[in-house]
């Protein structure tokens, strides 16, 4: 079984071939290599860094509240755009 490990850039477990393909056409390979050597080991369950990865995005996205905006013209005149109310 391939080892996988954290990359710190995005939070994602990869094995180093994975990781390896997502950043070829960036860095040559020697480089990745030593990148890999920084990231950190998978510990517990494999997956679980993309589990928390996911639930941490989603986390993030809640709905706004119940805002009223108001976006009002400049100084008014020929070409300026009219008040917009939103409720």
């Amino acid at each position: 079984m391939a080892e996988r490990r954290v990359d710190p850039e995005d939070g994602v477990a990869y094995t180093f071939d994975e990781l390896a393909v997502y950043y070829k056409g960036k860095y040559k390979k020697q480089v990745i290599a030593a990148y890999w050597e920084e990231c950190e080991p998978v510990k517990g369950k494999k997956g679980k860094a993309k589990a928390k990865a996911k639930a941490k995005a989603k986390k993030d996205t809640k709905p706004a509240g119940g805002f009223k905006v108001c976006v009002c013209g400049g100084a008014g005149g020929i070409g300026q755009p009219p008040s917009l109310l939103l409720a």
